[in-house]
């Protein structure tokens, strides 16, 4: 991969950038002094020289800020190249780990009392229905109206957070997510399942 800017020509540039604060600080020395001149003649060149001089610096910088943002985007593209050419074996690993996980957690909220739990074909998340617990009472004696009162209580009863279907236009549905490990997938279902099963 070409690069915009190669290390002679940052180089060069850091060398002139050096130049110029050298004269800029040899010209503030000169105005601050009065030694440029000791009737100020040469205050007005002087001072041009030492605007001109900020512009230059300003300038560079710039050049330099631009040249480093570069680079960075074309070492991420070109990681992103390497990635795509790179081998792809773990995808189909992957593929199979997170199959697993939808089967594990949809075959487990189907057990579920009151639950209904369709089969993903392309997510990291279930929307189980809890159509079936509406109207149900818990423990605490409070009532299931709808699926983020089921939420509340999954979360209260037995410490299961999950994102109830409202918030997605799909009440009485709720999401779980199976991104996570197995183990965890496995506990926090069984805490669901004991969850419905309280339920009367």
């Amino acid at each position: 991969m070409t690069r915009i800017s190669s290390l002679a020509a940052n180089t060069s540039l850091l060398q002139q950038i050096f130049r110029t604060r050298s004269e800029l600080f040899d010209l503030e020395t000169k105005i601050g002094s009065g030694k440029g001149s000791q009737d100020y003649k040469g205050i007005g060149t002087d001072t041009q020289r030492l605007i001109n001089l900020e512009n230059t610096r300003s300038q560079l910088q710039q050049y330099i800020k631009n040249n480093e943002q570069m680079d960075l985007r074309l070492n991420i593209a070109a990681t992103a190249v390497e990635g795509l050419n790179g081998p792809q074996d773990f995808i189909a690993m992957s593929n199979k780990v997170y199959a697993e996980r939808r089967d594990l957690v949809v075959g487990m909220l189907n057990q579920a009392s009151g639950l209904d739990c369709a089969t993903p074909q392309g997510a990291f998340y279930v929307y189980p229905s809890c159509a079936g617990l509406i109207g149900k009472t818990t423990p605490d004696g409070a009532v299931i109206g709808t699926s983020e009162d089921f939420a509340g209580y999954l979360l209260e009863a037995e410490g299961v957070a999950v994102v109830h279907g409202a918030a997605f236009g799909l009440d009485p549905h709720f999401r779980v997510s199976y991104a996570t490990s197995t183990e965890l997938l496995e506990d926090a279902c069984a805490r669901i399942q004991r969850a419905c099963a309280a339920l009367t």
